[in-house]
């Protein structure tokens, strides 16, 4: 005779296996309504524009743009892209009169890596409004990093243009990363 398995491991097995189903099946749609829509901050004035790395979107040139524009000291280019990157060697020698560009290597190469670098110039420098840059889908997650980082007035924006092209397993990978990484910031902190 077989040994027959009790009903309440059988159920536990099938609520866990639903679950794990469910979550699978709806983090795309999920992400899609959290994350694509990038809510940037209002902001009028910075210390310091901050331009996180990622696609080479025209987040540079923006975070350029928009330094002048919001009258900044100085901008901020974090460059994980290793030696040679040919945007990033355009940008890091970028002369932008009245303000300091520097790129600058995270450590580690994540968001946390970035605001603990910007956290480290700003006080240097006494700059406390900052500007972070970066993609829609990035910018609570990047708020929500900075905000517990970085002792100053922090604002986050994403570059203009939106994700188009984006397809459902796109947004299945994009939530799963956005998610895993908040998560991640909130146990480890800075």
């Amino acid at each position: 005779m077989g040994v027959k398995r009790p009903r309440c491991r059988r159920a536990t097995w099938l609520v866990a296996f639903g679950s794990v189903l469910f979550l699978v099946v709806s983090v795309g749609p999920v992400g899609y309504v959290l994350f694509s829509r990038g809510h940037s901050d209002a902001v009028g004035s910075a210390d310091v524009v901050v331009v996180l790395g990622g696609e080479h979107d025209g987040r540079e040139y923006y975070g350029l743009e928009l330094a002048r524009t919001l009258g900044a000291k100085g901008v901020l280019l974090s460059d994980p892209y290793g030696a040679g990157d040919p945007v990033m060697d355009t940008v890091c020698r970028a002369d932008v009169p009245g303000i300091d560009v520097e790129c600058f290597v995270p450590d580690p190469s994540t968001t946390q890596g970035e605001a603990a670098h910007v956290s480290r110039v700003i006080r240097g420098r006494g700059w406390r409004r900052v500007v972070v840059v970066t993609w829609d889908y990035h910018v609570d997650r990047a708020r929500y990093v900075f905000r517990r980082c970085v002792n100053g007035d922090v604002s986050v924006v994403a570059v203009p243009g939106g994700h188009p092209g984006y397809t459902l397993v796109d947004w299945y990978l994009v939530s799963a990363r956005q998610l895993f990484g908040m998560a991640k910031a909130a146990v480890t902190g800075c």
